[in-house]
């Protein structure tokens, strides 16, 4: 009877770690889908509700002349998105590899990106995320440029 009451005892707590871990996941998945619900509205401010303010953001675009890293500010990329109001854009994640420690997580999201309802550019987009009072915030996003077109 002891024996049984332990394994139900680790079993109920393991099962609560498991739901746990689920919730912070879909939060994480909520937190990544309304910064590309922003961008794609190129709303800059449903995006600075995402994004923490000290954000960065990286790009590396693989191309036939060399792979080029790029750094840009927030203040960069929110003027750029600004200017892409009423443009057909669209970044298509095709999945999401999250790994979670405390406060701190990153998620891992293959995309393949459209214009017009071509597609331009593949690429992987890697989010390092921190749990504020507030929720999840994106601290920084690195991605990667590869062209579906050639160059």
């Amino acid at each position: 009877m002891l024996k049984a009451s332990i394994f139900f005892i680790l079993l109920a707590g393991t099962m609560n770690m498991a739901w746990a871990q689920k919730k912070e996941e879909a939060q994480i998945k909520n937190c990544i889908n309304a910064f590309f619900e922003a961008m794609h509205h190129a709303d800059t401010s449903a995006v600075m509700r995402v994004l923490d303010p000290e954000a960065s953001m990286q790009s590396i675009s693989v191309l036939k002349s060399g792979t080029v890293f790029n750094v840009s500010s927030i203040a960069a990329f929110k003027e750029a998105l600004s200017t892409m109001k009423g443009l057909d854009f669209e970044e298509r994640l095709s999945g999401y590899d999250i790994k979670i420690n405390g406060s701190i997580a990153v998620a891992h999201t293959p995309y393949r990106f459209f214009m017009n309802k071509k597609e331009l550019h593949c690429g992987v987009n890697v989010f390092t995320l921190w749990r504020s009072g507030a929720g999840w915030r994106i601290a920084h996003i690195i991605d990667t440029r590869i062209p579906t077109e050639p160059e």
